[in-house]
């Protein structure tokens, strides 16, 4: 057998560090229209991290993702809700669009059929913290960390945030959701953190 090319460099399954709870100013890769398993209004917005020693790392996770149909890694993917149950704005939405207005000088929404592609490439804080599940392969308990909410890209920058505390999962009971992938939560309408 030939040595293959990044033998040296490569990382074993099961060396995948995550990522550090805290702060970062995120580039918007992508901003999707969908709908929740209940019918209601939401988007799905990817991110990657656009400042810092982890610049890039989740382009960096998506382009070494061997499998034949690769998605955008999981931790960096934001499945927001547009309305609330009377059908006006929610809240965590409006704080979403507040965030990117103020983070990209001169940036106006495209209400419409250019909506999504308008926020592609804009810049936004985001503050990230760890959560724990159960690994579908073991049983073991371990931490994933993922997007909590959004912040202007100087109130990051300047530190003006609170990582949140660890979601540890209740004691007296594992993961409920069973047919869920490894290192995934199911998600509700009530359970989408933004």
């Amino acid at each position: 057998m030939e040595k293959p090319k990044d033998f040296d460099t490569a990382k074993a399954s099961g060396e995948f560090n995550p990522l550090p709870a805290g702060g970062y100013v995120c580039e918007i890769i992508g901003l999707d229209e969908t709908m929740s398993k209940t019918g209601k209004k939401m988007i799905k917005i990817a991110l990657d991290i656009a400042e810092g020693e982890e610049k890039g790392r989740f382009m960096d996770a998506y382009k070494s993702d061997t499998r034949e149909f690769k998605k955008w890694p999981a931790g960096a993917v934001v499945y927001q809700l547009t309305e609330d149950p009377e059908g006006n704005t929610h809240g965590r939405f409006k704080q979403f669009t507040n965030c990117v207005t103020d983070s990209n000088k001169g940036f106006e929404i495209a209400w419409g059929k250019e909506f999504g592609a308008c926020f592609k490439g804009k810049l936004v804080g985001v503050v990230f913290g760890r959560e724990q599940y159960e690994s579908q392969r073991d049983g073991s308990l371990r931490w994933s960390t993922k997007p909590q909410f959004f912040k202007t890209i100087e109130e990051i920058r300047n530190g003006e945030f609170k990582v949140p505390e660890d979601k540890p999962l209740p004691s007296s009971s594992k993961s409920a959701a069973s047919n869920v992938p490894e290192g995934f939560s199911e998600i509700t309408d009530d359970d989408i953190p933004f």
